[in-house]
């Protein structure tokens, strides 16, 4: 018998090799001998799905790296979205980061 752990840090080595959530679920699926609960099927989908989203990119300057995000959060979020009661949280870390952001770039 083989025990295995999955992490955030698992699924994302996951991704980077190029395996989808599907294939992690089959593969799951195929060798497990319980039937895999549905929060680990959400979590499995929703951390490999963010993969690439946000990357740090050269600026070509030395001490200066830039992050980008391909992905903005929408202003609402559906009732049945799991993400919705951590939207306030959200949007406020986005106002702290980009006011020390600025803070930052005004002192360069």
């Amino acid at each position: 018998m083989h025990t295995y752990r999955i992490t955030p840090l698992s699924l994302w080595n996951a991704a980077s090799a190029g395996i989808d959530a599907d294939s992690v679920i089959e593969r799951l699926e195929r060798w497990t001998k319980f039937p895999i609960p549905e929060n680990i099927i959400f979590t499995i989908r929703d951390t490999i799905s963010r993969y690439g989203k946000i990357r740090l990119v050269s600026t070509g300057d030395q001490n200066r790296l830039l992050l980008e995000v391909t992905e903005e959060m929408p202003d609402e979020l559906p009732p049945s979205d799991p993400r919705g009661p951590h939207l306030g949280v959200y949007h406020w870390l986005t106002y702290v980061q980009d006011g020390l952001v600025q803070s930052r770039m005004a002192l360069l």
